[in-house]
């Protein structure tokens, strides 16, 4: 197990940050259908992956793996909650398990090897969030 860093430690070191509660599941802003993406220099586009969605929630040693209805999967996904041993305190990351076969993300190869089968290639697509 790795050394721990602790969220409050670095929070002092940030001007204006505060110490909070590590919150709990928190409910995704899923993608809007539109018939065409929007224009102009404000806005950021990135690939959507065909997977499932996901949120890791790290705090103390323990990991949460939430689908994006809160259900816990960290016993289905255990072998990408052992990985997340990191050296933070807390941590939340938002993002997309996917199966990548022949260079893109297939969904139906995700069906075929879920983590209930313990079997297939897991990648994941996760960006941080702050708690």
């Amino acid at each position: 197990m790795v050394k721990r860093t602790s969220t409050r430690f670095i929070a002092r070191m940030i001007e204006g940050a505060k110490p909070s509660e590590m919150p709990g599941f928190i409910p995704p802003q899923l993608a809007t259908l539109k018939l065409r993406a929007p224009a102009g220099d404000k806005w950021i586009h990135e690939i959507k992956f065909d997977g499932y969605r996901i949120q890791v929630h790290l705090y103390k040693g323990k990991v949460k793996i939430f689908t994006r209805n809160g259900h816990d999967w960290a016993n289905r996904f255990h072998l990408l909650a052992e990985s997340f041993d990191i050296p933070v305190e807390r941590a939340i990351f938002d993002g997309a398990v996917v199966v990548i076969k022949d260079g893109r993300a297939n969904f139906s190869e995700l069906w075929l090897h879920s983590p209930a089968a313990n079997r297939g290639a897991w990648c994941s697509s996760l960006r941080p969030s702050l708690p």
